[in-house]
């Protein structure tokens, strides 16, 4: 994963809910373009972090075995900005599964206020069948930063 949107996974339920944070800084390299003077952090970020904080709750339920992969947004809805100094809550929730696919219900907050809200689809790839064991081996590196484990 070249683009790692959750900086500590802070509580997980297997197979209910996960919290997760973001801290967004202003050194991050989107804000040159995005915007100078006025800083927005964009939505489609955002939209990441939701996915990969969905995505870590359907593996880590799953003990690993498979791999989450999003193929739909539903009803996403982008309420106000984040910005730089914002430290951005993410929350995601199993609605409901099936053999062959998860729907999970997901939200960015800072403080009380809800600023993204979606529903993902995600399907699941079996481990053996999507990467190779070295790539795993680095997967397994970062969800033990993510958890805060000692590598």
């Amino acid at each position: 994963m070249r683009y790692i949107m959750i900086d500590r996974i802070l509580e997980v339920q297997k197979n209910k809910n996960i919290t997760a944070v973001k801290n967004i800084t202003l050194s991050d390299d989107v804000f040159m373009d995005h915007f100078p003077g006025n800083p927005i952090y964009p939505g489609a970020l955002i939209l990441e972090s939701l996915s990969q904080t969905g995505g870590a709750l359907i593996e880590i339920s799953g003990n690993f075995r498979h791999k989450a992969i999003v193929f739909m947004v539903e009803n996403a809805k982008y309420r106000d900005y984040i910005r730089p100094g914002d430290q951005v809550i993410l929350k995601a929730e199993i609605i409901s599964e099936q053999e062959d696919y998860i729907r999970v219900k997901a939200k960015a907050l800072v403080g009380n206020s809800t600023k993204v809200s979606t529903n993902l689809v995600f399907t699941r790839v079996d481990i053996e069948e999507f990467s190779d064991k070295r790539l795993r081996f680095l997967s397994e590196i970062l969800y033990e930063m993510w958890l805060g484990k000692k590598p």
